[in-house]
């Protein structure tokens, strides 16, 4: 939250702070879904949330900070947006994933 704080001071606008803010709230959401070796077993309650929260992260990303994406977001983050829970299913990890 202080990291995000220090960076939104940066940032002259107000509608790009709250975007910000929210940003980083479903980053620390999805993050451990990312970083676990069995996320059905180590984070049920956030895998459950983490298809509606890469779409609502996509979302920002592409309408608040368009002109960083150009209105796109990368193929790779796409992939992982998007594919987080067919990975999942095959019981793989995330971490996994990206190395292949």
């Amino acid at each position: 939250k202080e990291t995000t704080e220090a960076v939104c001071e940066l940032i002259s606008n107000e509608d790009r702070h709250e975007a910000l803010r929210e940003l980083m709230d479903l980053y620390l959401k999805m993050k451990p879904v990312w970083r676990s070796s069995c996320p059905s077993k180590e984070c049920p309650e956030l895998l459950c949330q983490y298809s509606f929260n890469s779409q609502r992260f996509a979302e920002l990303l592409s309408t608040k900070f368009k002109y960083r994406y150009e209105g796109k977001i990368t193929n790779y983050f796409h992939k992982t947006l998007a594919h987080v829970p067919e990975i999942i299913e095959r019981d793989g990890s995330i971490g996994a994933w990206a190395s292949e």
